[in-house]
């Protein structure tokens, strides 16, 4: 029997988003005929969100386009033909070619979709024609946490579900988290999600006000010294600044900000600082608003001083979006050229970051991180953590010192390190937080 025909199930992963989540699909005769979520390595049951419950849906919906068309009648007119992959390709390679010879590689601006290894390939598409401009939507999914996390503790942190967290706090999204037994949970959301219904703590703020609650919680955790005193003194700067800025935000106006009462801020910020460790979990929802940036390093700066850092059930380090963070993402983007990059959309009003600097044996995380904020705003006052001026007034001197295997090489707080000859948005390269390598 050809095994296209048989009944079984194939274990999987689902690919509607960057989070991968294990799923089982049912084939019956060759065709899908139901999904499940698949037990994940924690031993909980999976479960499939709404988007992966629509996915059999769209695969065999009758308007799913399969093929190329090409129009032949007036625009909005709804005449179409359809052609070869080879005469679509063919075409469209035309078109840009021509754009390129007449007006140059720049007038072409390539867009993407979700963040991920499919992705790369539209970036790697704009780095071999020539184009400094491909964009997609990062600024409101995903990028602006992990810039934020990357300004504040020096590499991109996942959740570590796994580990076992005392504590969980989704913040935004709609996941539904397996806990350990005896483990607590803390839902931030305005939509009663399926974790809301079940968790310890609910809170629901008013949409855009996120900012303003993480910085509540903060008071609390700073004010009744909550937070991992040894962690704070070995591994942070700026400290001060951000115990005078969180001053500023008490529970009381906090609670008139976003709508939460300040008794459910108070007992939210004691639960996730008194679980070891304490796990919290982000989502695109605090990204779609104008603070998104400081909005995550917030999350970050409670991450970080509540000890969750790098340390199992807390916030570890895996493979990330930012620098070309990871090992084996290669986006040739040495192949664009220097003159090339200088006409990159908006380079001329100081809003984008410089590339990093690549020396013998190490990579400078060059130019202003405050650049790739979201909104715009550096964030300086009042965050803990290596912040923009941080980076931009130490990083010479630190590299320096750590190259030289100085002082610099332990005291320094964010290190980008890589191989020589390491492309820096692509090849190999691993994070040194505060004299720690953390793969």
């Amino acid at each position: 029997m050809d095994r296209r025909e048989e009944n079984r199930v194939v274990r999987t992963i689902c690919q509607e988003c960057r989070a991968a989540c294990p799923i089982l699909v049912h084939v019956e005769d060759g065709r899908a005929v139901r999904l499940e979520g698949a037990p994940d390595p924690s031993g909980a049951a999976g479960k499939l969100c709404a988007r992966a419950s629509a996915c059999l849906e769209r695969l065999y919906s009758p308007t799913r386009l399969t093929y190329p068309l090409r129009r032949v009648g007036d625009r909005g007119g709804g005449e179409w033909e359809r052609i070869s992959w080879e005469e679509a390709l063919d075409t469209v390679a035309g078109k840009l070619a021509g754009a390129r010879d007449r007006y140059g590689a720049e007038s072409v601006c390539l867009a993407k979709g979700i963040y991920g290894r499919k992705a790369d390939y539209v970036s790697r598409l704009g780095n071999v024609f020539g184009t400094p401009n491909v964009t997609s939507i990062d600024n409101t999914c995903y990028i602006p946490s992990a810039s934020a996390r990357l300004m504040t503790y020096g590499f991109d942190g996942a959740p570590d579900l796994a580990g076992g967290p005392e504590c969980v706090l989704c913040w935004g999204n709609s996941a539904d988290p397996p806990l350990q037994e005896g483990a607590k949970l803390i839902v931030v959301n305005v939509l009663k999600t399926s974790a809301a219904e079940r968790a310890d703590i609910w809170l629901r703020p008013r949409p855009g006000t996120d900012l303003a609650l993480a910085l509540g919680m903060l008071n609390v955790i700073i004010g009744e010294s909550l937070y991992d005193q040894e962690f704070v003194d070995l591994w942070t700067t700026g400290f001060e600044r951000l115990e005078r800025h969180v001053e500023e935000y008490p529970p009381e106006k906090v609670a008139e900000i976003t709508w939460v009462s300040a008794e459910k801020i108070t007992a939210a910020a004691r639960l996730f600082a008194g679980s070891h460790p304490g796990c919290l979990w982000n989502g695109n929802a605090s990204e779609d608003t104008y603070n998104s940036t400081q909005c995550a390093r917030a999350f970050a700066i409670i991450q970080a001083i509540c000890g969750a850092l790098d340390v199992p059930g807390g916030t570890v380090h895996t493979e990330g979006a930012i620098l070309g963070e990871g090992g084996n993402r290669d986006i040739l983007r040495h192949l664009l050229p220097p003159e090339q990059e200088r006409k990159k959309l908006g380079a001329d009003h100081g809003l984008l970051p410089s590339p990093p600097t690549v020396g013998s044996d190490r990579v400078e995380a060059g130019g202003d991180p405050s650049a790739a904020c979201a909104d715009g705003h550096s964030g300086r006052e009042g965050l803990c953590g290596s912040g923009p001026g941080d980076l931009r007034e130490q990083s010479a001197h630190n590299l320096e010192q750590l190259a030289e295997g100085g002082e610099g090489s332990e005291k320094g707080r964010i290190f980008v390190r890589g191989r020589a000859g390491d492309d820096a948005y692509g090849g190999p390269c691993r994070y040194r937080v505060a004299g720690r390598f953390v793969s």
